[in-house]
């Protein structure tokens, strides 16, 4: 039968064929994040659900306490549609809390504990939240609105609260400061006048409020529903390849202040019935430590807590217990997935799992490798996405053209809190109606559906003459060299033309290594592959890169740097 339009990957979807033929059938569930984790367990409540700094909660003891806090939360008046801050770390209290919250049909509002004051005046006084929960260090970023009554009471959360009677007491006296104007956590939870009753589920209704650079990089708030949470527990439930079972071990290392955190690594893992063991602080220097304490079948991880276990040269145990290693957060450039490939063959392990996603898709979930995978790729569009590459006035491009990735399906955000604006410029209606994100990232479709990053729109490079340059590119030929451990290449403002930029690389290296050589042998073989038009200016050494609170590069830190030395 003849097509009645061209080759289109939204259109074809060829990725459909490494999946089964039933799978499209499975919707995500019409319910609350709340009501999907209660569903999935309630005839295994005897199983443990979280494990914390050696204390094993079982989910009969989490509902209980979802219930308590539920209930507290509703004797402080607490309604539905209210929001409600949190600034925490990952701590047993923080998931009864966004259960809790969302129970009762509450907005979550997530504030990283190191925002600055200024920020997280502006996120408060948007939402009118007027409760506020923080682990103890944040506490007095928080003081000034209570004073200027923007907010009516800080709950005061301390990050041993869940730890074995006296070891908490002790934990505390050591490591806690005292607010005289705030709310223990303690007496909070005997708040107990009330009864919640659980609220009503409403389709595409607010749940979550996660804060984002987003595409642009002025901070925004990003809407997200029960729904688009909930689809990437779907995806895990019901695709093949990732052999999630009830009582395995999954480590949770990312923090609940971004969409990787929350869905990927506190709500995934209960919805399947796994052991989350959560560590509420992890550097990725530390990771391989985890791993073998541990012994995990799944986790979470950044391309850099990866790249970490091959320049640790003590981890030599056997790593056949894992199942699902999952990396996303970050590009994962060619060489080090290759080398992180053949660390873990070495070990007995299975291949990386990678992810692709973004904030306003709730996660990193919205391609993955699980099902098929080519080397470089991002794998393919999780059965209930649909990934299309558009050129600049919205027209699909066919396969292997670069253009702009843009994703539809049922984790897209709702919008921008406040903020039409900014949702316009990237949660666009196409002339046939269809509402697709649009990532800022530039990639292609191969033919069996694999999508390839090039790099960002913005971080994309233009000449003064107009020809562009892909960092991406530029980056994935440093990482070739055994003694670069990352690259990342920046754009600058070319002081010889009026307008254009120019690129230089930093590398982070080994530090025993010949760096006047290295230089030389890194020139040499970009100078083999890249146009002339696309050389870096320079290449800068690093003992070590700038990472992002959830360990990703800093791109904006390296662009700081860059201007600063070539002014």
């Amino acid at each position: 039968m003849k097509k009645e339009y061209p080759d289109y990957p939204s259109k074809d979807k060829p990725w459909m064929k490494f999946y089964d033929v039933s799978i499209e059938q499975m919707k995500v569930p019409k319910i609350s994040m709340y009501q999907y984790i209660l569903s999935a367990n309630k005839d295994y409540l005897n199983e443990t659900a979280i494990e914390y700094l050696n204390v094993k909660i079982s989910y009969r003891k989490m509902f209980n306490m979802i219930d308590r806090t539920a209930n507290a939360l509703s004797s402080l008046g607490i309604k539905p549609d209210d929001i409600v801050s949190i600034s925490s770390v990952t701590t047993p209290e923080i998931i009864y809390l966004i259960y809790a919250l969302n129970k009762i049909g509450a907005v979550i509002n997530f504030i990283d504990p190191r925002t600055s004051e200024q920020n997280i005046q502006q996120y408060i006084e948007e939402t009118k939240s007027k409760i506020v929960f923080s682990i103890n260090a944040a506490i007095p970023k928080f003081k000034a609105l209570l004073e200027e009554e923007s907010i009516d009471r800080i709950i005061d959360i301390s990050p041993f609260e869940s730890l074995i009677f006296p070891i908490n007491l002790i934990m505390k006296k050591k490591n806690d400061k005292k607010y005289t104007y705030t709310i223990t956590w303690n007496s909070f939870i005997n708040y107990n006048n009330s009864f919640a009753q659980a609220a009503e589920y409403k389709r595409n209704k607010m749940a979550v409020i996660e804060h984002t650079g987003g595409t642009t990089g002025t901070p925004k708030g990003v809407m997200l529903s029960n729904e688009a949470i909930n689809s990437i527990a779907h995806f895990y439930c019901n695709t093949s390849n990732i052999f999630t079972q009830r009582k395995q071990v999954f480590i949770n290392i990312m923090p609940p202040f971004i969409a990787y955190g929350l869905a990927v690594g506190i709500h995934m893992p209960f919805v399947t019935g796994m052991k989350n063991i959560i560590i509420p602080k992890s550097e990725p220097t530390d990771f391989y430590k985890i791993i073998n304490r541990y012994k995990p079948q799944h986790f979470a991880a950044t391309p850099s807590h990866m790249t970490n276990l091959l320049t640790n040269t003590k981890h030599n145990s056997d790593l056949s217990f894992l199942i699902t290693p999952a990396v996303g957060g970050d590009a994962m450039n060619t060489e080090a997935e290759q080398s992180v490939n053949d660390y873990l063959k070495q070990h007995n392990g299975t291949y990386i799992i990678k992810g692709y996603g973004m904030t306003e898709l709730a996660s990193t979930a919205v391609t993955a490798t699980n099902n098929a995978n080519k080397i470089g790729s991002v794998g393919i569009p999780c059965f209930n996405n649909t990934v299309a590459i558009f050129d600049e006035d919205n027209n699909e491009l066919s396969y292997n053209i670069v253009g702009e990735i843009c994703i539809n399906g049922p984790s897209m955000m709702l919008g921008y809190f406040k903020n039409i604006e900014e949702t316009n410029n990237v949660l666009k209606s196409h002339d046939d109606g269809t509402k697709w994100i649009h990532t800022g990232d530039l990639g292609y479709i191969d033919e069996d559906g694999f999508i390839f990053i090039k790099g960002r729109k913005k971080r994309m490079i233009i000449r003064y003459d107009g020809f562009k340059i892909f960092p991406s590119q530029i980056d994935s030929i440093m990482t070739k060299n055994k003694n670069v451990i990352e690259s990342c290449t920046v754009g600058i403002k070319d002081k010889n033309h009026q307008q254009g930029q120019v690129p230089v690389t930093f590398v982070e290296v080994n530090n025993s290594c010949d760096k006047d050589l290295l230089k030389e042998l890194l020139i040499e073989e970009y100078k083999k592959e890249l146009s002339e038009y696309s050389y870096p200016i320079d290449i800068v050494f690093l003992s070590k890169m700038p990472l992002t609170s959830i360990s990703k590069i800093d791109y904006l830190a390296l662009e700081q740097e860059a201007a600063k030395l070539y002014l």
